[in-house]
């Protein structure tokens, strides 16, 4: 693959990455102003060391790696400002968000892999109340049943895909 094709592949997961990146970078630094400034550096940090990036690494991991080091430097430069965490807090807060990052990930390949179990036509009741101006009200009127028992079916459809992930999850746990 040339070095065109890489960046141009790089582009594409930092921008995927910024709402969850943001969302890294606020559990460090709850003020959004400087969390935004975080983020534009980790963008520039991102963007100048593509070239190292390891596609054996998950992306999101490599990021918010140089995301801690941008607020390491962003902390280290306000020192003095007692609203800012120590680098010891911001180590273990740091930590914490990338353990939960890697837990949403894991919630969110599991939850696919349960969709995908689920018969089609529970896939398309959820799409059609979850998709854009879902409603049960419309799903009633289009399928000719009541609002309750279209309630009612989603619950069930929900439990199912909870159990579905829970179960999941507890093989990642223990396996």
């Amino acid at each position: 693959m040339n070095d065109h094709m890489k960046y141009s592949d790089l582009v594409g997961l930092i921008a995927e990455s910024q709402a969850r990146l943001y969302a890294y970078i606020t559990s460090l630094l709850p003020d959004p102003d400087h969390a935004h400034d975080v983020l534009q550096n980790t963008n520039r940090v991102l963007w100048e060391k593509a070239e190292w990036y390891d596609r054996n690494v998950p992306f999101m991991t490599w990021a918010c790696g140089l995301a801690r080091n941008q607020v390491r430097a962003f902390l280290r430069d306000r020192k003095r400002d007692r609203h800012v965490f120590s680098d010891d807090v911001a180590d273990l807060i740091a930590t914490e968000a990338e353990r939960q990052h890697d837990r949403a990930d894991h919630r969110l390949a599991a939850l696919h892999q349960c969709l995908d179990k689920l018969p089609a036509p529970q896939r398309q009741m959820l799409r059609d109340r979850y998709g854009p101006e879902g409603s049960v009200a419309q799903m009633a009127a289009q399928r000719g049943r009541p609002a309750a028992s279209i309630s009612m079916t989603l619950g069930r459809i929900r439990r199912r895909l909870a159990e579905c992930v829970r179960r999941h999850l507890t093989e990642v746990d223990h396996g």
